[in-house]
């Protein structure tokens, strides 16, 4: 129990110094840090990934990591499915980022989305 509470306590603290972040690299780094601990140590947690996929989506656009950006946006979409049904849809938010990418940006998105 003591370790699990360990763990709970690392995950908050990067939960709530995420959004403190102001260097783009270092943010990015706290956000796949806290994807590698929810996939690791806490079960890959649906409703918990589809936020911090998100967040790592968003970081890894702003730091140039194209592939990363798309593959996180994608698991964006595949966690709210898990934590809220199918039915719920693609979130707004990815649908409006995805908007704003350039066509074949657009098309892989879409195509990966498909697949879920």
């Amino acid at each position: 129990r003591d370790e699990y509470d360990k763990l709970i306590l690392k995950y908050k603290k990067l939960d709530d110094s995420i959004p403190k972040i102001r260097d783009f690299k270092d943010k990015y780094s706290a956000c796949k840090d806290i994807v590698k601990l929810i996939e690791t140590k806490f079960n890959k947690n649906p409703q918990l990934l589809y936020r911090h996929c998100w967040d790592l989506a968003q970081s890894s656009l702003y730091v140039m990591k194209r592939e990363e950006f798309v593959n996180n946006l994608v698991k964006t979409v595949k966690y709210k499915y898990l934590a809220h049904g199918r039915d719920t849809g693609v979130p707004t938010e990815v649908q409006e980022i995805v908007d704003q990418m350039p066509a074949d940006v657009q098309t892989t998105i879409n195509k990966k989305l498909k697949k879920i």
